[in-house]
């Protein structure tokens, strides 16, 4: 009883009012765990009760262990009027991101989403209300200025020792096993077929369902794609600073931009490199040349703010700090902006961040040869902030992790006739158009549609995409209606003679 009382705590977090316990479950053994399959819970939501179920999906930890322990999974239905027979199921990104805790943040933002069709949210194992947790308080309290040549690499490992000596099987958290519990899901909710929206990392994981169990998917929606077949180490530093270089293209190409801010790309080198040398005490906090590369990365997978960019670097290399504090709050904390979360919530599980990543991603590739193009394709002044405290470092965590390694599948492209809908933001920096390209290459019923002067995450609050995800969703025979892009505000920089502040006050 002891898990499932841990796991009902936490579901009322979720709501606002108190969660209760069917009497069906008051004579629980101890471990509730001993049986595989899906659990009701009577709770209590922010939204029509008879409309929300909350439950238990409880699965193998490791499923090619025989008589491998069960884990708890964390399940969210909203129930639609008139469903029609095939769900949806959204799988949230990261990888360690809560599905669940997302919905709990605007349930009124997730009920506004009109797919005629239960709505079903999925903590994947390891992350959010799902029990074991690979959340790892280590990480959110890391004191980078202490005398420690690594702090972020002895936090990972305490984090590591910790979940080790709670019994968990690292091994076990990763893509293949989160498809399989996406299979075991719709199976244990009784459903003959589902559609797949993932956003983000859940787009990796959606692809896996497709190459793994095809036969009972209707339709896919990916968001922001995470191929298999992308080369994170190589590729990552590569794309994300392309989408810088296209912003500053983009100014050069505008006459009051270019008159404005001229070379903006020497400027932002310059800057960087000197407040790399001498940083900056803000009321924003000490600023580095890695702090505005790192904003710059921030507003643009946000995808609010690009505008203000070229006036952010200006202003910078002029001592003016303003416009980086506006830019910051724009951009959000910037907590979504890196797979490496740093959040002191559920919501954000960095243990199953590190486990995914290194399990399925930093396993192939090569380091080597990574540093050796990136260093001689990127400019000298971005070296370290960009690949050598991202890339290598994620790396050099690998090694110490135990996550074992996976199949060569899972780095091979997913071919599939399902009918899917590609979504990606032109300037995403996290999952670059390059990457939506690729995963649409194997997908010969894939529609891919790239949406202009955008970062990550399109379906998150952009009417224009929800409502060609929900025109495919309803008929995915073909590319939805894409008109909508149209009506999109252009990319208007802010110029020297403007305020940013009653800019943004007016919007």
């Amino acid at each position: 009883m002891k898990r499932y009382l841990y796991l009902l705590l936490l579901v009322c977090a979720v709501a606002v009012a108190a969660c209760g316990v069917s009497e069906e479950f008051d004579d629980f053994e101890d471990d509730i765990s001993a049986t595989e399959g899906y659990v009701p819970i009577s709770c209590e939501i922010e939204v029509p009760a008879d409309n929300v179920e909350c439950g238990i999906l409880s699965v193998p930890e490791n499923r090619s262990v025989a008589g491998s322990r069960l884990i708890e999974l964390a399940i969210v239905v909203i129930r639609a009027e008139n469903p029609q027979a095939d769900p949806v199921i959204y799988l949230e990104g990261g990888p360690g991101g809560s599905a669940v805790l997302g919905f709990e943040s605007d349930p009124e933002g997730w009920l506004e989403y009109d797919f005629d069709r239960d709505l079903i949210f999925l903590d994947q194992r390891g992350t959010g209300l799902s029990w074991p947790s690979l959340n790892c308080p280590e990480l959110e309290d890391i004191d980078f200025y202490s005398s420690a040549v690594n702090p972020e690499l002895d936090a990972n490992i305490a984090c590591r020792d910790r979940l080790l000596s709670e019994g968990i099987d690292l091994t076990a958290y990763n893509t293949a096993e989160n498809a399989s519990d996406v299979e075991a899901l719709r199976q244990a909710l009784g459903y003959d077929q589902f559609n797949l929206y993932g956003i983000s990392y859940g787009t990796r994981l959606a692809m896996a369902v497709m190459r793994d169990y095809p036969t009972n998917i209707r339709s896919v929606v990916l968001d922001s794609p995470f191929p298999p077949n992308a080369d994170v180490i190589g590729e990552e530093v590569l794309y994300s600073y392309a989408r810088v270089q296209d912003m500053f293209n983009a100014c050069a190409a505008d006459d009051w931009c270019n008159e404005d801010y001229g070379d903006l790309q020497s400027t932002y080198l310059e800057v960087v490199a000197e407040l790399d040398a001498n940083p900056v005490q803000t009321e924003y906090g000490e600023i580095f040349g890695d702090s505005l590369s790192n904003l710059i990365y921030q507003v643009m997978f946000a995808g609010e703010g690009i505008d203000l960019l070229p006036r952010v670097i200006h202003d910078a290399a002029n001592g003016d700090f303003e416009t980086f504090g506006l830019a910051q709050e724009l951009a959000g904390d910037g907590s979504g902006a890196s797979r490496l979360y740093q959040d002191e919530s559920l919501e954000d599980s960095e243990g199953m961040y590190a486990t995914v990543m290194c399990h399925d991603e930093f396993v192939f590739g090569d380091i080597d040869a990574a540093e050796a193009i990136v260093t001689q394709t990127l400019p000298e002044e971005l070296h370290a902030g960009m690949f050598y405290s991202g890339t290598q470092n994620q790396y050099d965590i690998c090694q110490v992790w135990q996550a074992g390694a996976a199949a060569p599948r899972e780095d091979a492209a997913v071919v599939s006739d399902i009918p899917t809908l590609v979504l990606v933001g032109a300037y995403d920096p996290a999952t670059p158009p390059e990457w939506a390209e690729l995963a649409v290459e194997t997908l010969s019923n894939g529609y891919l549609i790239e949406i202009p002067n955008r970062g990550h995450a399109l379906t998150s609050g952009l009417t224009c995409s929800t409502e060609m995800m929900t025109a495919f969703i309803n008929n995915p025979n073909g590319a939805p209606d894409q008109s909508c892009i149209a009506d999109l505000p252009p990319l208007e920089f802010v110029l020297l003679s403007e305020d940013p502040f009653e800019l943004y006050a007016e919007e």
